[in-house]
């Protein structure tokens, strides 16, 4: 199977880089190209024969795009944004038939994609072991040590401003990311995984914004407990099910009161702290690593071929 990569090289970070890397690994026929530069994949799809046309995202290419390469060329999309999330579900009625597989992170999204008509498949996101890879220890002592870590953005989000100013107030916290009046530094990679190794705690805050429904969640759930950091987040419907109802992070009601009742327990308890930390971690690398991610999607693109000979 020889593969087309079409990844967005806007951050190091990006999924599809990502995804590339591992199939490299896995020895498969693979090659990589710009998804922005639409030319540039038409012109690799006019030059060189590919099985799939893996894209990565569908914020910069138009339905016209899709169901030209669709023609030429089988494509399989992969997308992490919920269709109610600005305009995308305007953009997916209208490219939602053209490509033959469509791989979503949001469960929702994949629903309502499949009831429009397309072959949509939900494949929560993962956590990709070499790309975050780090060799320090978990809370080493000859660090600084941080009660709280909150790695993310405030784009748009008030709430999520508000609530790192309270927490700075009453903890000893690290904030990363883009926090209007806290920070406006990011972390990647390793420096990102040493930041939660050296945490006793991370958290997420729910948006104002966006659809937050059953399974919903970012990658930075993914990132965190992978990483080996006690993960604490908001109640998410269907989550502990999701997860085996193993012990793998806690959930706290969406209100600052209940976040700090659920910090204080914890940094209270180190033990139990530190034991879901550890479960969570072993649960992720098991179940929901880039590896695995990576298996799956090719197995899609397999069975689809299959499907049609």
């Amino acid at each position: 199977m020889k593969i087309l990569v079409a990844a967005r090289f806007q951050f190091p970070w990006e999924d599809g880089v990502l995804i590339y890397n591992e199939m490299v690994r896995k020895d498969i026929e693979v090659d990589i190209v710009d998804a922005d530069n639409t030319s540039e994949i038409i012109k690799k799809l006019s030059l060189y024969h590919y099985d799939w046309l893996f894209i990565t995202g569908s914020r910069t290419q138009s339905a016209d795009f899709f169901r030209y390469v669709s023609e030429i060329n089988k494509v399989f999309l992969w997308d992490n944004d919920s269709i109610d999330y600005q305009d995308r579900r305007k953009i997916w009625e209208q490219l939602v038939s053209f490509p033959q597989i469509i791989v979503l992170t949001t469960l929702y999204t994949a629903n309502e994609l499949i009831k429009m008509g397309g072959n949509a498949h939900w494949f929560p996101h993962f956590y990709d072991e070499h790309y975050y890879s780090s060799q320090n220890e978990r809370l080493d002592l000859s660090k600084p040590i941080y009660d709280v870590c909150f790695i993310g953005n405030a784009y748009g989000s008030q709430k999520r401003i508000d609530w790192c100013n309270i927490l700075q107030s009453k903890y000893k916290v690290i904030f990363r990311g883009n926090i209007p009046g806290i920070c406006n530094n990011s972390v990647f990679a390793k420096d990102m995984v040493d930041l939660y190794k050296q945490s006793k705690i991370a958290i997420d805050i729910k948006r104002e914004q966006g659809f937050y429904g059953t399974i919903e969640t970012s990658d930075r759930f993914f990132r965190a407990i992978g990483s080996g950091v006690f993960y604490l987040t908001y109640e998410i419907p269907g989550m502990k099910e999701f997860l085996d109802n193993q012990d793998c992070c806690d959930f706290y009601p969406d209100t600052i009161e209940s976040l700090c009742e659920k910090i204080d327990f914890y940094l209270e308890n180190e033990k139990e702290r530190e034991r879901i930390a550890l479960s969570g971690q072993q649960y992720i690398l098991q179940n929901h690593s880039l590896k695995i991610r990576v298996k799956q999607y090719l197995e899609l693109m397999k069975n689809y071929d299959n499907s049609i000979v």
